[in-house]
């Protein structure tokens, strides 16, 4: 199990309601979703026509907002608003990785060089991600956006007491909501989307937006020629990767298609199958923007963009939900039952082992027994095999020196300094002369019978007895 992966899992739980609001050239699209727990749910998704431009626009605007939230019967915690892409202004640079720490600085002075207007009039912001491989660099991507426009939209909001928490653009939602659909591996992928009558463009690696281009329908006006704009992109933006081995998905629209695309790279068909029996059936082909923004407001937000400065957003007013009162409870029981089923499951390993213990006992006193036992006999071994090599061996090469030849001994026995020897002597040889003979012996001393002498047709039986001496 990946640790992280599992911690980040974590991070996303929450139980809130997300409006993803979609501003384009000629309509606005709604997104609905509510959050419970992991589980995430599209409940309604619609699109309403807008004028180009004037008061009628804005009244256009309001009455689709109100009308939406009629609909909905339920106050959003979260809303975040995406505004086109060709209404931004994005710019990308390379810096070392010894500059990491400088960030923020850098991006201050590079958006007066890069942006077409004063720093006062923008809303902006910026991603950062590793680059260059060995050489260790890191791009920054620089987003910006005139007040003007961002504030005429926020008012608008206001008005309707639904301020938002964040705002970001088409390209951000179109990658959040590929993310969740699909979702991206780490390798590069390029997003192709139509939004404010104009093609975007937006190039992915390591789930990173790396690029973004924005293209004109008079310089995309066909497919030969928009391909070939994809792959002067993949050329610049995606170094090392083939065209071909990039997987390119299209964003429909209700316009004419921008490339044909097979349903695994059609982004609307992965995002209604997604969401099936979800309400992803009414997903209008303008929706996507809208569903990518409503994914940022559930926290399923993969690119990270607001371009609102901290005080222009709205904060989250915490609800305690019967879902969050039983999360919480939940996790005070684990807290309290956890450790206390540590200490019973240490108590009964403890117990089983020392009745297991109690069971061995007397096997293993018996064991120790044999074992001491055991320990005696050798020592006793020892000892006997020491008074053998050193008694023994040298009195039995004495005897058969000493006793004559017709003399038969029957019986030898040696014991702890001790020796007896019984036999027969020759009818020719009386048996006394045996204690003579073996007193002279030098490994024997105290010679004596120890039972009378018995006279028998083979000859006179004796045994004698006497102390063992030490001899060489």
């Amino acid at each position: 199990m990946d640790v992280a992966t599992t911690v980040q899992g974590l991070t996303k739980i929450d139980y809130v309601n997300g409006l993803g609001i979609a501003i384009g050239a000629h309509e606005v699209s709604f997104a609905h979703i509510s959050k419970r727990f992991l589980r995430v749910t599209l409940l309604h998704a619609r699109s309403f026509s807008l004028p180009e431009a004037g008061t009628e626009r804005t009244a256009a605007l309001e009455n689709a907002l109100a009308l939406f939230l009629q609909e909905l019967q339920v106050r959003p915690e979260q809303v975040v608003v995406c505004l086109p892409r060709q209404l931004a202004f994005v710019s990308r640079l390379v810096i070392p990785e010894t500059a990491r720490g400088s960030l923020s600085q850098v991006v201050e002075y590079e958006i007066e060089r890069l942006v077409p207007l004063p720093k006062e009039e923008i809303y902006y912001d910026s991603l950062v991600y590793e680059t260059g491989g060995e050489e260790r660099r890191l791009g920054i991507v620089i987003l910006a956006m005139p007040r003007r426009v961002v504030d005429d939209y926020l008012a608008v909001l206001e008005s309707a007491q639904l301020p938002p928490q964040t705002v970001t653009f088409s390209s951000a939602a179109f990658i959040s909501t590929a993310a969740y659909c699909i979702p991206l591996s780490d390798g590069p992928c390029v997003l192709v989307g139509r939004t404010h009558g104009a093609v975007e463009l937006s190039f992915v690696e390591k789930k990173h937006l790396v690029a973004s281009h924005t293209f004109s329908q008079a310089q995309a006006r066909n497919e030969d020629i928009l391909t070939d704009l994809i792959a002067q992109g993949i050329s610049r933006n995606l170094p090392g990767h083939a065209v071909d081995e990039v997987p390119i998905f299209v964003c429909p629209t209700t316009d004419a298609p921008l490339l044909s695309a097979s349903p695994e790279h059609d982004l609307l068909a992965l995002a209604i199958a997604r969401f099936t029996g979800a309400g992803a059936d009414v997903l209008p082909p303008d929706g996507l923007a809208a569903l990518g923004a409503a994914l940022q407001a559930v926290g399923e937000d993969v690119v990270g963009i607001n371009l609102l400065p901290p005080e222009k957003r709205a904060h989250r007013e915490k609800t305690l939900s019967p879902l969050t009162v039983g999360l919480a409870g939940l996790l005070c029981l684990l807290a309290l039952v956890w450790p206390i089923s540590v200490i019973v499951y240490q108590h009964r390993s403890l117990s089983a082992v020392a009745q297991r213990t109690a069971d061995l006992e007397p096997s293993v006193k018996k064991v120790q027994a044999q074992e001491s036992e055991a320990t005696r006999l050798i020592e006793r071994l020892k000892l006997v095999e020491d008074s053998t090599q050193k008694r023994v061996v040298p009195l039995l090469k004495n005897l058969s020196e000493v006793i004559p030849t017709d003399v038969y001994v029957t019986n030898f026995r040696y014991k702890e300094g001790d020796v007896e020897v019984s036999g027969v002597a020759a009818a020719t040889r009386p048996a006394s002369e045996l204690v003579g003979l073996l007193e002279s012996s030098p490994c024997l001393r105290n010679v004596a019978p120890k039972a009378p002498f018995t006279k028998t047709a083979q000859g006179e039986t004796f045994t004698l007895g006497a102390q063992v001496e030490p001899c060489a």
